[in-house]
């Protein structure tokens, strides 16, 4: 039968210097498939949607981390896949 499906990605920040969520939500997307269909979703997320605000430096950071992906359709962790990834100033 066909249905909805809300695909969600999150990012978790492995060994960051500021409190930060376990799972942020970044991206979402509402997907209709039909029976038996299949779709490859695609989501931008840029290194500027993972700073945080320096308060004491008064301007917005982007550590050099391990960065976690999460996607699926809730923020469980059993429904989640999962990858890591790491981004640098270069």
């Amino acid at each position: 039968m066909a249905g909805d499906e809300i695909v969600q990605i999150y990012i978790g920040y492995n060994g960051s210097q500021v409190d930060r969520p376990v799972k942020d939500l970044k991206a979402f997307a509402r997907v209709t498939l039909q029976p038996c269909e299949t779709k490859t979703i695609s989501f931008e997320v840029k290194a500027s949607d993972l700073a945080y605000y320096n308060t004491e430096k008064k301007a917005w950071e982007t550590e050099e981390i391990e960065y976690l992906l999460y996607a699926g359709p809730s923020s469980r962790a059993e429904d989640l896949l999962k990858a890591t990834f790491n981004i640098s100033g270069e």
